[in-house]
This record gives C-alpha cells, structure tokens and sequence, in this order.
C-alpha cells in the first residue's frame, strides 16, 4: 500500500516536470523562430508570456453552435 501510494506519487511528480520542460521548449522554438521571422523581439517576449490556455472561450462557442443547430 505505501509502496503503491510513493510510486503514485513519484509518477505525478514526474508528469508535472517533463510537462513543465516540454513547455519551456515550445516556448523557447516558438520565441527563435518568430524572432527570425523579423518580428520585435520584446514584442515576442511579451505575447509568449501572455498566452493563457483559455478553454472557456471553445466551449462557448461550442455551446452556441450545437443551440443553432
């Protein structure tokens, strides 16, 4: 049981790391290239660290298009 629980969360812990790296890379890839696109890098800078993971606004409008249907 205690075993179980330690691996548990051992396992999470993990998960919530390499996620957290896996994000910090696609913002560093998404950062160099859209610099070398030629757009302002503090301009870059400011809109990576703005960008939310906002589902809200889907299910928003999910929720009015299965109303017209």
């Amino acid at each position: 049981m205690i075993i179980g629980t330690v691996a548990i969360i051992i396992g999470v812990v993990y998960f919530m790391y390499a996620e957290d790296k896996m994000n910090r890379e696609d913002a560093e890839s998404d950062y160099k290239s859209r610099v070398a696109m030629g757009e302002d890098p503090a301009y870059v800078a400011w809109s990576i660290n703005q960008a939310v993971d906002d589902t809200r606004s889907i299910d928003k409008a999910n929720r009015v298009y299965k109303q017209g249907r």
